[in-house]
């Protein structure tokens, strides 16, 4: 497999400090401490960054979904497991590695909103512009990207390299 860095550790670590000042303006607004709710696995070291740059009490939460399993592409079915109703009258940010299909966060804020969560904010380190949906557009978004398998920094490519420090894009299987 060959692979380009597409964004480096530099630009990853200046834009996560961008993000967490707009979060911390947005939760400073609050009664209450926020829920940290992240997918697992791809975003572990996206939420870790980001929390530390977050000035204010919060909670952290994780839920395990999958939709691509092995694949490049998304399966079109979401799988997880939480109890959501911990969330009831929470103010919640929910957290995910990439958006493409937007399934995932769509899945997720309908539960969240069943579970009749104060309020919903989203927050993705990745959106693939060339993907066409029908999905809540995330409230805060890292980076803009070609339509390119990614992998690295917590996204990973055939259940490996999660602990790059920079994202790259497959060019050649």
């Amino acid at each position: 497999m060959k692979s380009e860095i597409l964004l480096n550790q530099q630009q990853i670590s200046d834009r996560i400090a961008q993000l967490g000042e707009q979060i911390t303006n947005w939760a400073k607004t609050k009664d209450d401490k926020i829920v940290v709710v992240w997918l697992a696995e791809g975003a572990i070291l996206f939420t870790a960054d980001l929390i530390r740059q977050i000035d204010c009490d919060l909670t952290l939460v994780s839920i395990k979904t999958s939709s691509y399993g092995k694949n490049l592409k998304s399966t079109g079915t979401v799988n997880l497991e939480y109890d959501f109703s911990n969330l009831q009258d929470k103010y919640v940010l929910l957290i995910d590695d990439i958006f493409d299909t937007g399934l995932t966060l769509q899945t997720v804020i309908a539960k969240m909103r069943q579970a009749n969560a104060k309020e919903i904010k989203t927050c993705v380190l990745l959106r693939k512009l060339d993907i066409k949906t029908n999905a809540q557009i995330p409230d805060y978004i890292g980076f803009d990207i070609p339509d390119k398998f990614v992998f690295g920094y917590g996204l990973d490519a055939y259940e490996s390299h999660r602990n790059l420090k920079e994202i790259h894009y497959i060019t050649e299987q």
